[in-house]
């Protein structure tokens, strides 16, 4: 039997007229219907009035948070019992993101968990970021007889974009501290994830939360330049492509907008780094769940004397990488999220060939085939640094060779790519770590670890084209608040 899944508005489960249909990324059932999803369409009347009730109900709850309703101390209350109840729903929520958005079922739980630490961590910071705060008066004797704070209040309602890739814990970045701070929240997710958005929406519904603070809407595009243009909504969070941010920031040019758009996250190898370590964590960085992380590597720079071993060390892992069936527990990249995106992906490997590059290593081919939508990890050489096509995000499971003479020439090479989210360089030299750390203009330089990681509480963002503002549940509270001075004459 097929699953209706309908939206929710403000409290209310809202079904509409037209349908987006969910297929399992799965070989051995493609094509298999499981869900048909409400979605938002601009040119139907009664979506048009579904938005506005949307866009209204957030105003409106906003207003009444303003007057004091749902106090901090409520939010937070919310937000335990939510933590509770997904971890309750672990399982069933990993194997809804596996299944829709094609995620091996381990990295899938690494998902739910890193929800969970993000939960953890709002509740941490809001506790340090939200309450007033003393302003210092005694110092001086123009301000002795004052008593001062300031308090952090909620900007409004936030329009929250979010991708398929993680279509839970890239949620909850938004989400928790959106509601920790006060904002009621309008939620657009990926039609790729919806299922694991409106799954999330569920729990959130089953722990109180009040009507109004959460509106989940799947629509189409031009009912998302709608949300994000109306006035009501002063704050929008975006997680995306970089072409679909540049379209939004000039849309909402008096809104406050968060930006993550990804980049082609560089590495440098030094000539005395442990090669066997930074191997590891080169393969693992650059062909997890299939390169589709916005910080996947997908250049590697190596120091010319340790070229060839590091190459032959990057091969060896390569060849044997963990590629399989999405629910194989020892699955690591699998299947792209859709046909499309295989198409695309194996449309770049001809440019790349035809460009000159040639395949140094790839991972042999799981049997039996995985589909039109799987694509295999491979390693490539013979493209110059500034080729498009290595400066470019491809979100897939390819990795560029490059020799470099030093730091100082990786330095160079890795400032001029146009999108800078996060780099690394791989050293034992204590010296050339913090010279990188201050040369690299990048959201995140690390030492001897991939960028493909990533620590719930960090500020997380990027330079240049990869987009504008930080996340993180501290830094996210701080984009959707302001502060507020309040002074008071003693005497």
């Amino acid at each position: 039997m097929v699953r209706q899944v309908a939206l929710y508005v403000c409290g209310s489960y809202t079904p509409t007229r037209q349908f987006l249909e969910i297929k399992r990324p799965n070989p051995l059932v493609t094509g298999d219907l499981f869900s048909r999803v409400s979605v938002l369409k601009l040119s139907e009347p009664e979506d048009l009035e579904r938005m506005e009730s949307a866009l209204e109900g957030a105003r409106l709850t906003f207003e009444q948070v303003r007057g004091g309703f749902f106090p901090l101390f409520e939010r937070l209350g919310f937000l335990r019992r939510l933590r509770v109840r997904l971890e309750e729903q672990g399982e069933a929520m990993a194997r809804n993101i596996s299944f829709e958005v094609a995620k091996p079922i381990r990295l899938a739980r690494t998902e739910v968990r890193r929800a969970l630490a993000t939960l953890d961590w709002t509740l941490i910071e809001a506790e340090r970021e939200l309450p007033p705060e003393t302003i210092p008066t005694a110092g001086r004797p123009d301000s002795a007889d004052f008593f001062a704070f300031s308090q952090r209040e909620p900007k409004g309602p936030v329009l929250a974009i979010s991708p398929f890739n993680f279509p839970l814990n890239l949620i909850m970045h938004k989400l928790a501290p959106a509601l920790a701070a006060g904002c009621p929240l309008i939620l657009k997710p990926s039609p790729k994830g919806a299922l694991v958005a409106l799954h999330l929406t569920d729990l959130c519904h089953a722990c109180e939360l009040p009507a109004g603070m959460l509106s989940t809407l799947v629509c189409d595009d031009d009912v998302t330049m709608k949300l994000a243009t109306d006035s009501r909504v002063p704050v929008v969070s975006f997680t995306g492509s970089a072409g679909v941010g540049e379209k939004l920031l000039r849309a909402a040019v008096s809104k406050d907008v968060v930006l993550e758009c990804g980049g082609a996250a560089p590495v440098f190898i030094n000539a005395d780094a442990d090669l066997e370590r930074a191997a590891d964590a080169c393969v693992l960085g650059a062909f997890t769940y299939s390169g589709q992380v916005c910080i996947s590597i997908q250049n590697i720079f190596i120091a010319e004397p340790v070229r060839a071993p590091f190459e032959r060390l990057l091969k060896a892992r390569t060849e044997t990488f963990a590629y399989g069936p999405i629910n194989d527990e020892k699955t690591l990249a699998s299947q792209v999220i859709d046909v499309a995106a295989g198409e695309r992906l194996r449309a770049a490997r001809a440019a790349v060939l035809k460009a000159g590059g040639r395949v140094v290593a790839e991972t042999p081919a799981y049997a039996p085939d995985l589909g039109p939508d799987s694509v295999a990890p491979a390693l490539f050489t013979g493209l110059s640094p500034t080729d498009a096509l290595v400066r470019e995000e491809l979100f897939g499971p390819y990795a560029f060779l490059f020799s470099v003479a030093d730091l100082d020439e990786f330095t160079q090479l890795a400032n001029a790519f146009p999108a800078r989210l996060q780099t690394s360089v791989f050293t034992r030299d204590l010296g050339q770590a913090f010279e990188a750390t201050r040369r690299l203009h990048y959201g995140g330089v690390l030492i001897n670890e991939s960028p493909m990681l990533r620590l719930e509480p960090m500020p997380y963002g990027g330079e240049g084209s990869a987009g504008r503002g930080r996340e993180g549940p501290r830094y996210a509270m701080e984009s959707y608040t302001a502060p507020k001075s309040v002074i008071i004459r003693m005497r």
